[in-house]
Parts: C-alpha cells; structure tokens; sequence
C-alpha cells in the first residue's frame, strides 16, 4: 500500500481533480472569516496557525485524565448546517473511554462530502472522513486497546467506522459494517474538518515516518479500491472493466485491481478524458462510454 500511494502523488494531482467543495467554501466561509485559517489546495484542507485559542495551543500533549478540565476550550471547524458551511469556534472533543484526541495535518474533501451538503445521510455538522494526524493524548491503559502501537505525537490515519460498545469485536462484521455503527463525518460522529478529532485508538493506524502527508491522506479511500478485491473474484488473466474511472475513487479502484495481474479498462465520460494520462501509466486502459458500449 506505501508503495502505491507514493506513487499516487509522485505527481500534482490532474488539473481536473474534483475541487467542488473549494466553490462552496470560498462563497460560504471566505467572505465572512479570516481566510489564512484554512488553505485549500490541490484537492486538500490543511489548518493552519492562527491567533484563535485552541486546545492544542493551551496544552499540546496533555495527558487524558487533565482532558475533564479542557471542557471550555475551543477549536476550529468547518460546519456544515442550514444547507451552507461557516468557519467556527466550537468546543474541543473529549476523548470517551479508549479514545485518542487527534490533532488534524491534513484533510482530503471527498465525493461523499459533496453529496452530504445535497442531502445524502441528513448529516449536519463536521465533515470530513479522510485525514492524517498527531496524536495529542493517548486513553488510560487497558488491556482491550493496542498501545504498543502508538505514542504521543505519532502521526496516524483512521478507518472510518466505529461500532457500538455492544457489538463483538471478534466478528469482522460487526466491527466494520455493523448496521448500528457511526461514521466520521457522515452517521453520528464528527468530521475531521476541524482542528481536533476524538476516536478509538483502535481505529487507528500507524503512518511509516518515510510517507508524507500528502500520500497518507489517500489511506482511506484507497482501503476502500481494496476492498473490491476481497469481495468480488478476481483472477490473473481476466479482463475487469471499471465503470467512472474517471473519478478519485474510481481510478484507485482501477490501480488496485491491477495488481491482482489482470487486463484493466477503465470506461470514462468523454468530457474526463483528462486522467487518462494518468491511468495509462499505471498499466490501465482507457475508453469512453461510446466505446465501452459499441
């Protein structure tokens, strides 16, 4: 998986990368707030410093039992509600039991995220779902969370789904689609469109020092191509078409499926004939709906 995702951003993303969501900031949360809080940049939300009080600048590695008295601290987020987004301070998360607080790197926007500001999920407040970041506290031992994986100032990625307390956490099913479960930024939990972040260390995943931020942020979606190829039968040799290869998520399905030593064709719009260049080096090839049709 690192070596994919390095070569991922090897280059700068292809000038027609989905960059809706920059639309929507710029006439919701530019006009009315300091702009050098948030950057957007080649398909990324990145925070930066500023002069807003936040957790992280009262108590940078507070450890999780000073957590109860941080209750009043604040910190940025990007919050979508009343069908726009606005730019505020809102209280700091505190992490429940068996929970890191993160600090948010970076924050990939994702198709998803789009479709929640149309409406999909009813979802109203912090998006966001795909991210890297510092752990800034860790939870109280216990032998159920894995902290031999991780410290204090760790950069980490996270899966997305997190199970009820009930739910057993032997069976894989119940762990990741367990039909009661919540979602970062999209069923019952904030997003990651923020400065801070609470989740379950064991949710977490360790980011090798060598992988920048920029390839990591990509862990998520590309979890995701991957599990294509755990739920549907792939052989060597066959020939697997990718419908919307066009699309992030669409040309990560197409790469990954072509490690498995197959023939891929990646069916895209004729107006997205622009990430060809970027398929066909990476071994895919590329035709458009006429043709896939023909």
């Amino acid at each position: 998986m690192t070596a994919l995702l390095g070569a991922l951003v090897a280059r700068r993303p292809p000038k027609n990368w989905p960059l809706v969501m920059f639309d929507l900031l710029g006439s919701s949360v530019c006009k009315s707030s300091p702009v050098q809080c948030v950057s957007f940049a080649n398909g990324f939300l990145r925070t930066q410093d500023s002069s807003t009080p936040s957790i992280h600048h009262l108590l940078p590695n507070v450890p999780s039992h000073c957590l109860p008295s941080l209750l009043h601290a604040s910190m940025r987020a990007l919050v979508f509600q009343d069908g726009a987004f606005a730019l505020r301070d809102v209280p700091a998360p505190i992490p429940g039991p068996g929970e890191a607080l993160l600090r948010i790197r970076l924050a990939g926007i994702c198709s998803t995220d789009l479709e929640i500001t149309r409406g999909y999920k009813s979802f109203l407040g912090i998006l966001g779902h795909e991210f890297v970041a510092t752990i800034v506290s860790l939870p109280a031992f216990s032998p159920a969370t894995p902290h031999h994986l991780f410290q204090i100032g760790d950069r980490v990625v996270a899966e997305i789904n997190i199970p009820p307390s009930h739910a057993d956490p032997l069976h894989p099913l119940t762990v990741h689609h367990h039909p009661h479960r919540a979602a970062v930024g999209i069923v019952s939990h904030p997003g990651c469109f923020a400065d801070y972040i609470s989740l379950p260390l064991a949710n977490l995943h360790p980011v090798p020092p060598a992988l920048p931020d920029a390839a990591a942020v990509f862990a998520e979606p590309l979890a995701a191509a991957c599990r294509i190829a755990e739920q549907v039968e792939i052989r060597a040799g066959m020939r697997v078409a990718v419908l919307g290869a066009s699309g992030k998520l669409g040309g990560l399905v197409a790469q990954v499926v072509g490690q498995e030593g197959v023939e891929v064709v990646g069916v895209v719009r004729r107006e997205a004939f622009g990430m060809r260049g970027v398929l066909e080096r990476r071994g895919v090839r590329v035709v458009g709906m006429e043709a896939a049709l023909a």
